[in-house]
């Protein structure tokens, strides 16, 4: 993957106007930084760029080809979710296992991948630990593991690092730069400036519309 456009993205629900003519364009190797305030949209245009919601009008282009063209989507995007999206009853380590249990990986690749994110993160003490007795810092780590042992291509963060120390924060961005610099577009919604001076790009957005920089 090594362009994503958006083109005139707008979102709307009813009568409400979510997103309204969203231009932007990200390459491999580069990180984008999409803020404004609570409600501005950043959550709804980055469910779009992922492909996980549709725009109401515009497109979303990969490599000048629509996303919904896009070869085995589930393999080259991953999504960090504000609410970290992680099954509470299973362990740190299987909430990272399950979605590349479900590509063709070999067994202890999929381990050695789980483990090995965990511990970049700080988490090799709460691998085998049930999620919902993990503290609200602990599993955002984990769902920024997840995104990460999966080596995407596309990178979308939803609020990353809201709820970490700064050690921990300085680490999750570290990590974001790297999967970067390994050729993957990172997209990452964030109130934090330190986010936004880490990136390379910045998206601005107000009321739902792209704002000078």
């Amino acid at each position: 993957m090594r362009r994503l456009e958006a083109r005139g993205v707008s979102a709307r629900a009813e009568a409400l106007v979510i997103l309204e003519g969203v231009d932007l364009s990200a390459r491999g190797g580069e990180m984008l930084a999409v803020t404004g305030p609570s409600g501005a949209g950043k959550t709804t245009l980055l469910m779009i760029l992922a492909g996980i919601r549709a725009p109401s009008a515009g497109t979303v282009l990969v490599d000048g080809r629509p996303l919904a063209e896009l070869e085995r989507p589930r393999e080259r995007i991953s999504v960090v979710l504000q609410n970290h999206g992680l099954v509470s009853a299973l362990t740190a380590l299987e909430n990272v296992t399950l979605p590349l249990q479900a590509r063709a990986l070999e067994p202890g690749e999929v381990e050695t991948r789980a483990r090995r994110a965990l511990s970049f993160l700080g988490l090799e003490e709460s691998q085998e630990r049930v999620v919902e007795d993990l503290s609200g810092g602990q599993q955002q780590r984990v769902g920024v593991a997840r995104a990460l042992a999966a080596e995407p291509e596309l990178l979308i963060a939803d609020e990353p690092t809201s709820e970490l120390a700064v050690a921990d924060r300085l680490k999750v961005l570290a990590l974001l730069r790297e999967r970067a610099e390994a050729g993957a577009i990172v997209v990452v919604a964030s109130h934090d400036p330190d986010v936004v001076a880490a990136c390379d790009h910045h998206l601005r957005l107000l009321g739902g519309r792209p704002q000078p920089d």
